[in-house]
């Protein structure tokens, strides 16, 4: 993105972009802290290639998308950064480029600055114009893009409709975790230590793909290197990271602690 916005140079090979780029990637770096709310949007409109009469003219549009009214003479070393990137997202947004280059700004923002973030960006997108949107917001890009690329290592991995291309990033992230094991040197935890945990069908057979027909079991496999109590909790999260549900062993507590050694915790989610 910095490369097609030029910022920077590549060190091998070109970039060719056709018209007007506004880049949303490092918003508010051209903000200075000691000028009110105002005299940065007039600044950084400047910057960003505006004409003083534009500027001007969307001048309250921009204010009331980023929702500063109330502090729009204050200085911005004053501002949240959250305020801060609102403002700056709102120059940028309303500087009508022909291309428009996203990054992960909408990680700044409450719920309804995100959305009127996306719906500015879908304005911009069905006015004809370019939208490169760069994200791991996997709902975003579905939601906003029609075409979408998956970039692994510098290069494409897989280019195509942004569900398909969604689906395929999802699950390259999850194609190994069937069942992921730990030596007791390097595991994780000190009293506790993790040594497996796995995903199982219904013949006991460890399977990255299953059939929403059959049982699911889960187990987890931990050492315990002394006397202790251990509540073990499972949690289902959708592809979007949305809880599903969650079950722990709760009758755990009411028996003897667990002795040094190698234990096992199993849950079976029923078919359907």
């Amino acid at each position: 993105l910095k490369i097609l916005a030029g910022i920077t140079e590549p060190t091998g090979g070109y970039a060719e972009v056709r018209g007007r780029v506004g880049s949303l990637l490092e918003v508010g770096t051209g903000f200075h802290p000691e000028l009110t709310g105002r005299e940065n949007v007039l600044l950084n409109g400047a910057i960003l290639g505006m004409k003083k009469a534009e500027i001007e003219r969307k001048f309250d549009e921009m204010v009331d998308f980023a929702g500063v009214e109330k502090f729009i003479d204050t200085p911005v070393k004053y501002y949240s950064t959250g305020m801060q990137v609102r403002l700056a997202f709102s120059v940028a947004a309303h500087l009508d480029p022909e291309i428009l280059l996203v990054d992960e700004v909408l990680a700044v923002g409450d719920v309804s600055f995100q959305k009127k973030c996306l719906g500015r960006m879908e304005a911009v997108a069905k006015g004809g114009r370019t939208v490169l949107f760069v994200s791991h917001n996997m709902q975003a890009v579905s939601m906003l893009c029609q075409r979408a690329i998956l970039l692994k290592e510098g290069g494409v991995e897989f280019e195509g409709p942004a569900t398909k291309v969604v689906s395929q990033y999802l699950a390259s992230g999850s194609k190994q975790l069937a069942e992921v094991t730990y030596s007791y040197e390097e595991s994780p935890g000190a009293i506790v230590k993790l040594h497996t945990v796995r995903a199982l069908n219904a013949d006991k057979e460890v399977v990255y793909d299953m059939n929403i027909g059959d049982p699911i079991t889960l187990q987890v496999e931990f050492w315990c290197s002394e006397r202790a109590r251990v509540l073990t909790s499972f949690h289902l999260l959708n592809e979007q990271g949305l809880l599903l549900f969650t079950t722990t062993n709760l009758e755990v507590l009411s028996q003897p602690e667990y002795e040094p050694g190698l234990y096992r915790c199993e849950c079976t989610v029923p078919a359907n």
